[in-house]
């Protein structure tokens, strides 16, 4: 190849390189994340939730464990003087949970939507703002694919740690959030911890953590 060539074609790669429709990987920053306050969930997340995403927490039903599972990474972001928001939460700021978490209840918002379409507008704009630093929603499994997508977009425009509890019935469904997983609650008295079924996002895996609650 003659110099002349060679130079023509180094110019042309370099204007391609800076074209501004051009994605390129190596300038990907690092994902951000959020201690989960679990050392072996934390491994198995590369350093813990997803922040400036949605994580999909499928459940059996409300109240096995899931609000203790995210407690200690509320409190990280609490400290933060970030504001807290919960979507149609099933409990009450007089919870066990939340009294004995530690939390400022002050930063905390309780929304309770009166219907589907109020709960993906309150969970969207709430990630969506940037005051938040993190947003916990509660789905009776209306939600599909697109509205997913939706609270996946606005996460990451806000910047937000976006967690979405929906209905277990709903893991064939495909998913746009960036993390998923299952959780189900041993019963057995012996064994009073919570299994999480990591899906999407990591390796398929489970993992085992005590209940931060009894």
């Amino acid at each position: 190849m003659s110099a002349t060539m060679d130079n023509m074609l180094k110019q042309t790669v370099e204007s391609l390189l800076e074209h501004p429709q051009l994605w390129r990987g190596a300038r990907r920053s690092a994902p951000h994340v959020i201690a989960s306050g679990h050392a072996e969930l934390d491994a198995s997340l590369s350093g813990g939730w997803p922040g400036g995403a949605l994580t999909e927490i499928l459940l059996p039903q409300p109240g096995i464990g899931e609000l203790e599972l995210v407690l200690p990474a509320l409190l990280r972001l609490g400290r933060e003087r970030r504001w807290i928001a919960l979507i149609g939460a099933p409990y009450t700021h007089r919870s066990p949970a939340w009294q004995n978490s530690g939390m400022n209840l002050s930063r905390l918002l309780w929304v309770h939507p009166r219907s589907a379409r109020e709960r993906l507008l309150a969970m969207e704009q709430a990630m969506r703002n940037g005051t938040c630093g993190g947003v916990l929603g509660w789905s009776d499994g209306s939600f599909g694919t697109r509205e997913l997508r939706r609270l996946q977009l606005a996460a990451e425009h806000g910047n937000c740690m976006g967690i979405l509890f929906n209905v277990q019935t709903k893991a064939g469904q495909m998913s746009p959030a960036a993390l998923r997983l299952r959780l189900e609650c041993n019963d057995e008295p012996e064994d009073e911890s919570l299994t999480i079924h990591l899906a999407k996002g990591v390796r398929s895996q489970m993992v085992k953590i005590p209940k931060l609650m009894p």
